[in-house]
């Protein structure tokens, strides 16, 4: 009897399934939390939250390193950074300013970027390349300049010396074409560079040389 087969689970320990005769519905007694699918959602909306509060605190920390770095490199570089405005009163300047750009393009290549600020860091890249090719520029016309004044010097220390111990018509006229020489050389010497002012003093110096070899040697010519 069914009676009977109650008190038999009931001896054993176990609880008998309800019948279809019972008045309670068949899962009257499983618990289920009203907000069961709510606490995932809760949990995931706050691991959200803290992910991007700690993002947040990461970048702000990386764009504050990073606006230290650039500044220490925009600090390095000066009054570099306007390469027609910088006062450069020797090649040794000049080549100072060089290797400045060169280490600031450098720092610059490898820089870390942040997500916002890699178009900032490329523009100011650019710009300082392009310093660095205006320096480079001036640098090779003052050392081309430097150098053609060394020449001239040396080609009119060769004919003075001539002129001095010459015997020979030749010889004045070898001290001549040395004088032509560095004049010619003294006149390709553009005037925006550190030697102009030397170099036109030079020439004229040697043009008065040349001028008074010349008609001494006319004279020597019609004796």
């Amino acid at each position: 009897s069914q009676s009977r087969y109650y008190a038999i689970h009931n001896d054993v320990g176990i609880t008998p399934p309800f019948s279809q005769s019972s008045d309670l519905p068949q899962n009257s007694l499983i618990i289920k939390p009203a907000n069961s699918r709510k606490i995932p959602a809760l949990f995931l909306v706050g691991g959200i939250v803290s992910l991007l509060t700690f993002y947040g605190t990461v970048m702000h920390r990386l764009a504050h390193e990073q606006a230290e770095k650039i500044a220490k490199i925009k600090e390095s570089i000066g009054v570099i950074s306007k390469p027609d405005s910088f006062n450069r009163n020797s090649i040794k300047q000049l080549e100072t300013a060089r290797d400045r750009l060169e280490q600031a393009v450098a720092r610059l290549n490898g820089l870390d970027t942040i997500p916002g600020s890699e178009f900032h860091v490329k523009q100011l890249l650019k710009k300082v390349k392009m310093d660095l090719v205006a320096i480079e520029n001036r640098l090779s016309r003052e050392k081309e300049a430097s150098q053609n004044l060394i020449d001239a010097n040396r080609l009119g220390q060769e004919a003075l010396q001539a002129i001095q111990t010459s015997s020979t018509l030749n010889e004045r006229l070898d001290a001549l074409e040395k004088w032509q020489s560095a004049i010619r050389i003294l006149s390709s010497i553009p005037n925006d560079t550190l030697v102009a002012d030397e170099a036109q003093g030079r020439l004229k110096i040697y043009q008065f040389y040349a001028t008074q070899t010349e008609i001494d040697n006319q004279l020597k010519l019609t004796q």
